[in-house]
């Protein structure tokens, strides 16, 4: 019983000490606002290394997408863009925020949004 033991517990310790580490740097507040809530964040790297990243801005119960990149790997970011053409009519709520893609060229956004009365998901596509 002690040979099956003593190999199992050394494939064991192998695997564990096998396993990457990863180490973070500081925490970066992407963008400053007083009085606004920034939620569901989602980013995507291009093959140019530009972070891309959206986000539902909350002020009060008015809910908008914001866009944003950075191009020195987030330690600053362009002004923020309004991503959603009818203001105030996104839908986000349980991280079903904003979702981005990166196309070639373009960058593709997909959000919910209830202008219509009824909750009906919307693509926005960078030109």
């Amino acid at each position: 019983m002690r040979k099956l033991i003593i190999p199992a517990i050394f494939v064991f310790t192998i695997v564990l000490n096998a396993q990457p580490s990863f180490e973070f740097g500081q925490n970066y507040q992407i963008i400053s606002v007083n009085n606004v809530n920034q939620k569901f964040p989602y980013a995507a790297f291009d093959s140019n290394g530009t972070l891309h990243l959206v986000w539902v801005h909350q002020s009060g119960g008015n809910l908008n997408v914001y866009y944003a990149q950075s191009i020195d790997e987030g330690y600053s970011y362009s002004d923020p863009v309004r991503i959603n053409s009818h203001v105030h009519t996104v839908v986000a709520y349980i991280q079903a925020g904003p979702k981005i893609a990166i196309r070639g060229d373009e960058i593709v956004v997909v959000f919910m949004d209830d202008r219509t009365g009824y909750t009906s998901v919307y693509v926005n596509v960078s030109t």
